[in-house]
């Protein structure tokens, strides 16, 4: 005996009742299914406390400057500042501290032209 029946053996209300069946199951995927892990569960229900360190971060560096420098100019002021181990914010509030210092005490002058010793 052969557990499928062949189209022949079939009259047509067990066909169509088949049909109905199939059609009204569910389909089922065969891919299993993976689960995340839990860090990243628990990393989603930890926002709150991701905001609030993103806030603390944004408080301390409230000011942001974006420059615009020749092609190149940029890595040169890192590898200038790397030099004396300082990072490119470092190295450019110090500059700026320097130079407000030497323009206060009329060392320098600055102007569009640029920036003259006296």
């Amino acid at each position: 005996m052969s557990l499928v029946k062949k189209s022949s053996d079939l009259d047509l209300e067990e066909l169509n009742s088949q049909i109905k069946n199939n059609i009204s199951s569910p389909i089922v995927n065969s891919e299993p299914v993976i689960k995340k892990p839990v860090s990243e569960e628990i990393r989603r229900t930890d926002s709150s406390e991701t905001e609030e360190s993103t806030q603390k971060t944004k408080s301390r560096y409230s000011d942001t400057v974006n420059l615009n420098l020749p092609v190149g100019k940029r890595n040169e002021i890192k590898e200038f500042f790397n030099t004396y181990h300082l990072s490119m914010t470092q190295g450019i509030l110090f500059a700026i501290n320097y130079l407000k210092e030497d323009v206060k005490s009329g060392k320098v002058e600055i102007s569009k032209l640029g920036v003259e010793r006296k």
